[in-house]
């Protein structure tokens, strides 16, 4: 091959080596566009994907955290009415918000683990919300009921019976995930057989031993 390319003339030599050097090129270029791509896929789905599950991650934790702010200020301030109006209106504000921000990273679910992880967590959203309706309604009626104790004891058995109901309403809701265990290999089925003098006893066909079996 080498005495071949040696006969060759110099100005097919140098055209097959220029040939090899477009192709070598060629083939740098793609190799380089392909990764160039990869990268900027990449970048897309960090920025314009997870860096806004990320944030709207954020929103909504915050959004939770407010919405327990401002009901443990309500409970402790309940004879404050002016105050307990404005807190009513940024639980409601901070409701919203959580709202939002699960609808958002909802939206952007395309894979099955996701979706499912989205429906458990919609799930828990919907029973936290019960959780406050009812906390707000026992909160309701046990200030209403101790109106003829002092404030500090009113104050001390609302905490009690807020515990109680928060801790039955977490019963009753029964939050979690409960997956059944399940395995792919085959269970071995254990047989055991008499094998004594009473199972040797002659019956029509065979013995009792061979009607067993």
């Amino acid at each position: 091959m080498f005495a071949y390319f040696g006969n060759l003339k110099v100005a097919v030599r140098l055209a097959a080596v220029f040939a090899v050097i477009v192709a070598l090129l060629a083939v740098v270029s793609v190799t380089a566009f392909v990764k160039i791509n990869n990268i900027n896929r990449g970048i897309d789905q960090i920025v314009n994907d997870r860096y806004l599950k990320v944030r709207w991650a954020f929103d909504l934790r915050d959004g939770v955290n407010e919405q327990i702010k401002y009901l443990r200020g309500i409970a402790i301030d309940i004879d404050n009415v002016q105050a307990n109006e404005k807190r009513f209106g940024q639980l409601d504000v901070a409701v919203k918000q959580t709202k939002e921000a699960l609808d958002k990273i909802a939206a952007r679910q395309v894979t099955e683990v996701g979706k499912k992880k989205i429906k458990v967590l919609d799930e828990a959203r919907q029973a936290f919300d019960v959780l406050l309706l009812v906390l707000a309604l026992a909160n309701w009626l046990s200030w209403r009921g101790s109106a003829g104790l002092s404030t500090k004891r009113r104050a001390g058995l609302l905490l009690l019976r807020m515990l109680g109901v928060a801790a039955l309403a977490a019963l009753l809701l029964n939050p979690g995930q409960w997956i059944r265990p399940t395995e792919d290999r085959e269970r071995p089925w254990l047989v055991l057989l008499d094998t004594s003098a009473s199972m040797a006893q002659p019956l029509d066909k065979g013995t009792r031993a061979d009607a067993a079996k």
